[in-house]
């Protein structure tokens, strides 16, 4: 049985001239990765059974790209990529890493989710290659993960 791959990302913002922020060390832990990994582990049994790797990238201290790359490669089980805990200021990044993954990797299923995603009217965006989780994730995880074993996410979710 093939399970699904989870990949969790907290994406970095633009600077002023474009380019991708980054830290190299953080100044605090960013905890919605490890938070949202955690919800997947209490997920119910028989559901958690179709999870298998999850991967955490905070990208403000994750200096080597390498991992978009990895991104990018086609693959042949379902996989989800989720962008989550974006802010206003890191929407932009998070749209572009987006498009760039789903391009080269048109079977990836992609979520954002976050503070720009809950109050920010993203309703233009809405059926096309980006879903969007509108509440905050203990609501709509479970279901999320459903939909994408089942290959196919909804645009919307809470």
């Amino acid at each position: 049985m093939t399970r699904l791959t989870v990949d969790i990302i907290k994406p970095t913002g633009n600077e002023a001239n474009g380019d991708i922020g980054r830290f190299g060390t953080g100044f605090m832990a960013n905890t919605t990765i490890d938070y949202l990994h955690s919800l997947i582990l209490g997920m119910r049994p028989e559901l958690l059974s179709k999870v298998g790797s999850i991967y955490k990238i905070d990208e403000y201290i994750k200096t080597n790209t390498g991992y978009i790359h990895e991104l990018c490669k086609p693959e042949d089980n379902e996989s989800i990529l989720m962008l989550v805990g974006v802010q206003s200021h890191q929407f932009q990044h998070a749209l572009d890493l987006a498009c760039k993954i789903k391009y080269h990797n048109p079977r990836k299923q992609i979520i954002i989710g976050g503070p720009h995603a809950m109050t920010v009217d993203t309703s233009p965006l809405h059926n096309g290659p980006v879903s969007f989780a509108m509440s905050q994730a203990e609501v709509v995880l479970e279901e999320i993960i459903e939909d994408a074993i089942g290959g196919e996410l909804k645009p919307v979710y809470g």
